[in-house]
């Protein structure tokens, strides 16, 4: 990047050149050096993932100008440098973000036995990873963004939904090996993660389709055509009851974790499970 450019604090989301409409590693270094681009960038390190999310890309290799670990590609901000890595703003949402925190995301794994999940699903909006859960940090796209994808040798280009009225192919280079299958089982996790809250939700007798705040777009995330070939049916209630169930544990286990930690005590699964059997039993006045 040329240092004698300021980074703005107010951007004007992303450009709709179309010579812009190509991302990758080295388009978006060669990008930001150029005069025109600038307004279009601004820095913010403490910056979390959210649904506005479009692709993160990983330079923790090789820092951007010497501090930026990551470019984030932002739907209403545009480009955003952080100096964290992906894997550092992933801690957040897995901490504050994930309902049931990361237990509910392993329990869909171990049903669907899917043994290298390498996505997080957050129902109307979820992210993949390009290259995997590993020690150094990975590249990330919102899988509610996408449209398509095409997977050429080493290299991944997906397609964006139309934002701001414009398209845009996002590339990334050496992803991993089977990155089709890890897609669709990101996806399949994810819907997994939409059918539970949906049927939880149901039982309240909320009709959730009526919330005008539940999102119709047709993405990756919404497209069944790429679902994997499970023993998966819609509205599978015995699939469904074991998911809230276990649901159901995870919040109580958590909570217990929470207070014994609160209480300065170690946590003991006998006296929680005591305190759980407690909390479900029904009210009687018998």
């Amino acid at each position: 990047m040329n240092k004698r450019f300021n980074l703005h604090l107010l951007t004007n989301n992303l450009p709709k050149a179309k010579k812009y409409r190509v991302l990758s590693k080295e388009k978006i270094t060669e990008y930001l050096k150029q005069r025109s681009f600038i307004k279009y960038v601004h820095e913010d390190s403490n910056y979390r993932f959210n649904k506005d999310v479009i692709a993160v890309y990983n330079f923790e290799g090789q820092l951007l100008n010497g501090k930026y670990a990551s470019v984030i590609i932002d739907a209403k901000k545009g480009f955003i440098l952080s100096k964290k890595t992906p894997k550092r703003m992933l801690h957040h949402m897995f901490n504050h973000q994930l309902l049931a925190n990361v237990s509910l995301q392993k329990m869909i794994n171990q049903i669907l036995n899917i043994k290298f999940h390498h996505g997080v699903s957050l129902w109307q909006y979820a992210f993949a990873s390009i290259n995997g859960y590993c020690d150094k940090s990975s590249d990330w796209v919102g899988l509610h963004q996408m449209v398509d994808y095409k997977c050429k040798a080493c290299s991944v280009v997906l397609t964006s939904k139309k934002i701001h009225g414009v398209q845009y192919q996002f590339v990334f280079e050496h992803g991993q090996k089977h990155f089709a299958k890890r897609l669709n089982e990101a996806i399949t996790h994810n819907w997994v993660m939409s059918k539970l809250i949906e049927n939880t939700i149901a039982q309240h007798g909320w009709h959730i389709h009526e919330c005008g705040k539940i999102s119709q777009e047709k993405t990756l995330l919404t497209n069944e055509d790429y679902l994997i070939k499970k023993d998966i049916v819609k509205d599978d209630e015995h699939l469904l009851k074991e998911l809230v169930d276990q649901m159901r544990h995870a919040c109580y286990e958590n909570f217990g974790k929470a207070m014994f930690s609160d209480l300065g005590m170690e946590f003991n699964m006998d006296d929680f499970n005591h305190i759980k059997r407690k909390a479900e039993r029904k009210l009687s006045i018998m």
